[in-house]
């Protein structure tokens, strides 16, 4: 495809997805384990925010550093070392943490529910090897970065999935019958949907991340109507 077809299939597909209701959509997976860890994280962000601790801080740190890697870094867990690494940092950060952190109970279901990451693969990971099954075309899977792209590509390469970063996905200039996002709309940038590569957008990522608005865009003052987004629902469930 030469860059004015490009263009005009850029073009058009945001044309279509100004008027469609289903264009831009959620693809919202439930993930039990995470939805605890996060929960036990805001818990304990709120318990020490007075704190002035180094040791709390990096706690802190290494908690939101795990909870983002759980939504746009999501790895099978007999590979991802890093997040092992971060649950062992963790633990003996919190240990020191006793010392100034008065509830025990926070920073125990904190490195509880750590540890139960660690126990099977994310369901974000067993939906993203299913997305090339639902039906034949090209698919693209966008990520927030370089690095991530690569870790991603590793254990997808046997999947019809293209995984490229979001900086990338325009230099080839290909058209993708579909096109997922691994991550909230905020975290990217508008042009995810406002220049679209495909015929529509999916983001995919955990159903307890709240953050569902679509990031402000010169785009969001030239049209009548809010851009409708519609929310599916992940048939892979979490058995816990």
């Amino acid at each position: 495809m030469n860059r004015i077809q490009f263009l005009t299939s850029s073009y058009e597909a945001l044309e279509r997805m100004l008027r469609s209701q289903s264009a831009i959509r959620f693809r919202l997976v439930e993930d039990v384990d995470g939805a605890d860890f996060n929960q036990a994280v805001n818990h304990f962000v709120s318990e020490v925010r007075e704190i002035n601790d180094d040791t709390v801080k990096t706690a802190v740190s290494m908690a939101k550093c795990l909870r983002w890697r759980r939504i746009m870094q999501p790895q099978p867990v007999a590979s991802d070392g890093k997040s092992r690494e971060l649950c062992e940092q963790l633990e003996r950060q919190c240990e020191v943490a006793r010392k100034v952190v008065a509830n025990g109970v926070l920073l125990d279901l904190l490195l509880s529910s750590a540890q139960r990451l660690l126990d099977d693969d994310s369901t974000v990971v067993k939906e993203l090897r299913l997305l090339d099954s639902e039906t034949d075309g090209d698919y693209l899977l966008v990520v927030r970065d370089r690095g991530t792209a690569a870790l991603i590509q590793s254990w997808l390469e046997d999947q019809n999935l293209q995984v490229s970063a979001a900086q990338d996905i325009r230099s080839e200039q290909h058209w993708f019958d579909f096109v997922h996002v691994l991550g909230f709309p905020r975290a990217f940038h508008p042009s995810i949907f406002s220049a679209p590569v495909g015929d529509d957008v999916d983001y995919v990522f955990p159903s307890w991340v709240p953050f569902r608005s679509l990031p402000e865009s010169s785009l969001m003052g030239l049209v009548e109507n809010p851009i409708v987004m519609t929310v599916h629902n992940s048939e892979i469930s979490d058995s816990k």
